[in-house]
């Protein structure tokens, strides 16, 4: 998903590595209570920062998981998604160093990529591309990460793990964006999915 005015808007924010820029937010990524992680499942773990941009459902069917590119740093995309004029969220965000923030309830219509709001999960990746849907490269932490949250969000909702139900943005009809560009690996990215044998 590219955000209008990003960059500029991401100076307004903590500068440094991700986990330093979201100290005002308060996140603790570290388990202090261990028989409390124990009792959480992996998608109560993770951090919720809210957004004011979505639709209120009580249920929804979901059958797609859509893959973006935020354009920004992490920091900066999380403060984008909170500003209620930038009329964009996503339910998650994945950082370069394997870090992953929610900001939209699961039942809930993140806005992402219309016109399949309604039927899916917006998953957003840190990182930048051009014009040309060129991208910097995504770390190994970031893919892990997000397959993990994707293979939970999979079996919460019955949705198969094939190119089918998990899409880039580009992949949705009417989108003429590159998101998440060309070099997002999705054979290695399904493999981690499926569990094959990876390097």
């Amino acid at each position: 998903m590219e955000f209008a005015l990003l960059g500029l808007l991401g100076l307004l924010f903590l500068k440094g590595n991700s986990k330093k820029e979201l100290e005002s937010e308060n996140i603790d990524f570290q388990t202090k209570n261990e028989a409390s992680f124990e009792e959480k499942s992996f998608l109560d773990q993770i951090p919720f920062i809210p957004s004011p941009n979505f639709v209120k459902k009580d249920y929804r069917k979901i059958d797609r998981i859509i893959i973006h590119i935020t354009q920004g740093s992490f920091a900066s995309a999380i403060g984008w998604f909170k500003m209620e004029s930038s009329k964009v969220s996503a339910h998650f965000i994945v950082s370069r160093v394997g870090e992953v923030v929610q900001m939209v309830k699961l039942q809930n219509v993140a806005w992402h990529a219309a016109p399949f709001n309604t039927r899916s999960i917006g998953i957003e990746h840190e990182g930048f591309y051009n014009y040309h849907g060129k991208t910097t490269n995504f770390t190994k932490e970031q893919y892990k990460a997000s397959a993990d949250l994707v293979k939970e969000l999979a079996k919460k909702y019955n949705i198969p793990l094939d190119r089918e139900h998990i899409i880039g943005h580009r992949e949705v009809p009417g989108v003429t964006k590159t998101c998440p560009g060309y070099n997002w690996n999705w054979d290695y990215y399904m493999n981690l999915l499926n569990k094959r044998n990876i390097v």
